[in-house]
């Protein structure tokens, strides 16, 4: 999504919990809408690429590795390691 690809799933809480279905991706429930949903998005260039443009902005937006690290530094086990992510400096096991 964040290259701007076009996202059609089987339906997943996880990803519906993070992006608005229709309009950041699309889900599938069955094999059978699976199919349906891949034919009718093949037919509709423009909604597929309106569809991708939004996942893309999503994704640039709210989950990037910098925001999704920033998340993990609220906890313990990851405030001394960002640091050293952030410098591009290595760690090991050592460094806990």
């Amino acid at each position: 999504m964040a290259c701007g690809g076009f996202l059609l799933s089987d339906y997943r809480e996880e990803l519906a919990e993070f992006f608005t279905e229709n309009e950041d991706m699309v889900l599938a429930r069955t094999p059978e809408e699976f199919t349906e949903k891949t034919a009718y998005y093949l037919a509709h260039d423009a909604e597929r690429e309106a569809i991708a443009r939004s996942g893309q902005q999503k994704v640039l937006t709210h989950y990037t590795l910098d925001r999704v690290l920033a998340g993990l530094g609220q906890t313990a086990a990851f405030s001394a390691f960002l640091p050293r992510v952030a410098a591009g400096v290595g760690y090991t096991d050592r460094d806990y």
